[in-house]
This record gives C-alpha cells, structure tokens and sequence, in this order.
C-alpha cells in the first residue's frame, strides 16, 4: 500500500485510526497509573 497512491480521504482514514488508537492507549494507561498510585504500588512492581 504505497501512500502516495491514496486518495486524500483515505490518508485522512488512516490518521484518524491511528490518532484514536494512539489516544485510547494513552488514557488505559494513564488510567492503570492511577490504580496503582491508588493501590499504592510502586511503578516497576
């Protein structure tokens, strides 16, 4: 799948997937984070 043979939309589709997959990982693990401060664990248990 060679970018440059994409039409602008499709460019735009894969941006958006990968930007909210980036961002869904993000709050998970920002959300474990808090678990563990809240637990009081230590972050490299």
């Amino acid at each position: 799948m060679n970018p440059r043979s994409m039409s602008a939309a499709r460019k735009w589709l894969v941006v958006l997937i990968v930007s909210a997959s980036s961002l869904c990982v993000s709050i998970f693990a920002y959300e474990r984070l808090c678990m563990r401060r809240d637990l009081g664990e230590t972050l490299f248990a």
